[in-house]
């Protein structure tokens, strides 16, 4: 299935972002929990939210519409409480000065630590169930969350990560054979792994936040371009291009914002999209997805504007339902 979409935040979800994505070929709809989760609190915010029936109305609504919804989320704080340091310190990551710390991720050279994760992730799947049978259930979002321990200190940032998603799709699997866990390349993990292989059923979602979102991500002159996509072509080698998805930024006013209200005006960056989705395809990814935060009903009530979401589907272009 090659997918079309945006990815907004819970609270953002309305019958509005409904009747605007009905009648485009836009057929991929991402839920992000607000902000970054070091404790849990934005997963478990979005475990209420998920379940309120006003909530399942919409949610049944988008499926109607043939939209697929999916949920993406920095989960490891939620996956593994940090309360569990206390009985089981050596579940969790060594710092660079040898100590063991409850801060991110955990030490995914545990055997124990990682059979507890998929126990999570099957859970959570449980709770976040999607018809796609495709779950992103990412690592914590901070520059430096790796584990210094002795087995961990040969391993890349990103062959920790492998390790992580295979727990996490192990448990996914238990349930719907037939389903997968996202790898989220992205920030200290953007890499290809190198020592560690994926599971079947592990696919590739490339996010490259380090990018210069005022130049086509193949722009030869954008030397900050082109360190963000020199990744790709490994990736997808190691990763293979079933499922393959990009998560861009080109909607997402929400970074344009400063991540704070008031929300700014939002001008949609078309020919960027149109480029950028042109080369993506040519690499052979499967489904094109950007943030799009900051503008629903709220942006619409406060600046009088709306960006056109048709325009979007159409810059896609290429790929089709």
């Amino acid at each position: 299935m090659h997918y079309k979409g945006i990815v907004i935040h819970p609270d953002e979800l309305s019958n509005y972002w409904l009747d605007r994505l009905e009648g485009t070929d836009i057929n991929f709809l991402g839920i992000h929990p607000v902000g970054k989760s070091y404790h849990g609190e934005t997963v478990a915010e979005a475990v209420e939210w998920v379940q309120k029936p006003e909530t399942q109305q919409l949610l049944q609504r988008a499926e109607a519409m043939g939209i697929a919804v999916e949920y993406e989320m920095h989960a490891l704080n939620w996956l593994i409480p940090r309360e569990l340091f206390a009985e089981h310190p050596d579940w969790f990551r060594m710092n660079e000065n040898g100590e063991r710390v409850a801060d991110y991720n955990c030490c995914p050279s545990n055997p124990e630590v990682l059979e507890y994760l998929a126990d999570r992730a099957a859970e959570l799947a449980g709770i976040f169930k999607t018809s796609s049978g495709r779950y992103h259930f990412w690592t914590d979002d901070v520059p430096e969350p790796k584990c210094h321990c002795p087995k961990c200190r040969e391993l890349t940032a990103s062959d920790e990560a492998v390790l992580m998603y295979n727990a996490m799709n192990k448990g996914v699997r238990r349930a719907q054979p037939d389903a997968g866990v996202s790898y989220l390349a992205y920030d200290i993990a953007i890499d290809a792994p190198e020592k560690v292989k994926p599971d079947e059923g592990i696919f590739l979602e490339f996010a490259p936040m380090k990018r210069n979102t005022s130049r086509a991500i193949c722009d030869p002159e954008s030397e900050m371009n082109k360190q963000a996509i020199a990744p790709v072509g490994r990736l997808l080698e190691v990763f293979g291009h079933k499922n393959a998805q990009v998560l861009e930024y080109w909607l997402d006013n929400s970074w344009f914002s400063g991540w704070a209200r008031p929300m700014k005006r939002f001008d949609f960056p078309r020919d960027i999209v149109a480029l950028d989705s042109a080369w993506y395809d040519r690499a052979g990814f499967e489904t094109m997805t950007c943030f799009a935060c900051y503008l629903g009903e709220e942006y619409h009530e406060t600046t009088g504007d709306e960006v056109d979401i048709e325009a979007y589907s159409q810059a896609l272009g290429i790929l089709a339902k």
